[in-house]
């Protein structure tokens, strides 16, 4: 194997491994925490979101609509807590 940028010769180690996929997962995590901030900047908005959705698009199916809810409710208790995490820096 050639020793480009990209990958390199030497043996590659669980470390390795385990490195490369904390870094993933840090990313994601980051990710996901913007993305529930961006959704549901204060708890105002998480309950109009969810009565817009209750009353116009899922009224009629009752178990997506408690699939969306669930999904919602996870955004908004992780924008809850990153929020109070910015608010103590």
């Amino acid at each position: 194997m050639k020793d480009n940028s990209l990958v390199s010769t030497s043996t590659i180690t669980w470390k390795d491994i385990e490195k490369a996929q904390n870094k993933i997962m840090v990313h994601y995590v980051a990710r996901y925490k913007a993305i529930s901030i961006m959704l549901f900047p204060n708890e105002d908005s998480y309950k109009k979101r969810i009565a817009r959705y209750s009353r116009e698009w899922y009224e009629n199916k009752s178990e997506l609509l408690k699939s969306v809810e669930n999904s919602y409710k996870l955004y908004y208790e992780l924008s809850k807590e990153e929020r109070t995490n910015i608010e103590e820096e």
